[in-house]
């Protein structure tokens, strides 16, 4: 494995992933989250896959981007720690500001690599 080629293409996995976000690409999505994804947040929330799947059409995120990614490769997993901002309402309550995100990635068998948990914390603009 060509470490340095697979740290860039989960940066671009991870850019996608955050686009098919913002465009409700569920098909994507779904491509990208592992069956056993789950998101935890600063706000002590635990949302697994298909709960944060039946959310995303409730986002509306005019702008998302990456200040900072750094790749850690551990074999067959990666974990990403990421500085992010973003422009974005849930439910039409604003969610713009900063956000440390730190995403664990593993290559399936089929060859794919799929993030299995994601955490972040926010910080209000």
């Amino acid at each position: 494995m060509d470490t340095a080629k697979t740290i860039e293409h989960l940066k671009q996995r991870s850019a996608d992933w955050m686009q098919a976000w913002m465009d409700n690409n569920m098909t994507l999505l779904e491509n990208i989250l592992a069956p056993e994804f789950r998101l935890i947040t600063g706000e002590f929330w635990i949302m697994p896959r298909q709960m944060w799947l039946d959310n995303v059409p409730n986002y509306t995120c005019s702008e998302f981007t990456y200040h900072e990614q750094e790749v850690r490769m551990y074999g067959n997993t990666a974990i990403m720690q990421s500085r992010t901002s973003q422009k974005a309402a849930f439910n039409g309550n604003d969610r713009s500001g900063d956000f440390l995100i730190t995403d664990v990635w593993v290559l399936q068998p089929d060859g794919t690599w799929q993030v299995v948990h994601r955490h972040t914390s926010y910080k209000k603009a």
